[in-house]
């Protein structure tokens, strides 16, 4: 975790080694993982790196975006697309690892990726002994909202009210 302090992302070409850069064991590592229950000053203060991080993996997800209509464009059946085809499965293949290996991360942290559109991460906290979600998307300057585990997005609601 350390080395994603110090730089702003990973990039094309590099490599990370730890625990999380084998997809398979990263997913069964973060469903072991018990929740980290943020306050929100502990939640603001990770805010920096998990900016540079959601940034990083919206980018990544649009460019993916892209490589999937290229490669659905190609005719399959074309006699010159084959090579061009498995060259953009391959780069496909490495963003997505690039992008499970950056979610990883945001879990790390304890944060929960939601969504790639508008870079949605939840923080667990508590209030008062129920479990809850810290609601950020990038773009915001600091956490400002915050919802029911159940409710989603879309009962986002005031900072204020959690306090009360």
């Amino acid at each position: 975790m350390r080395e994603r302090m110090l730089q702003p992302a990973v990039r094309r070409g590099q490599r990370r080694t730890g625990m999380l850069d084998s997809p398979s064991w990263g997913a069964i590592l973060i469903l072991l993982m018990p929740p980290k229950f943020f306050t929100v000053d502990q939640a603001n203060r990770t805010l920096p790196l998990v900016r540079r991080i959601v940034t990083d993996v919206v980018s990544a997800h649009r460019e993916l975006q892209e490589l999937a209509a290229s490669y659905s464009d190609l005719d399959p059946k074309g006699p010159t697309v084959a090579e061009p085809r498995a060259e953009l499965r391959e780069r496909i293949d490495g963003l997505t690892n690039t992008i499970n290996r950056y979610i990883g991360e945001l879990h790390e942290l304890g944060c929960l990726f939601k969504g790639f559109e508008e870079g949605l991460v939840d923080f667990y906290a508590l209030k008062g002994a129920r479990p809850v979600f810290l609601c950020w998307k990038l773009g915001e300057e600091r956490i400002e909202w915050w919802h029911e585990t159940d409710a989603g997005f879309a009962g986002r609601q005031p900072l204020a009210t959690l306090l009360d």
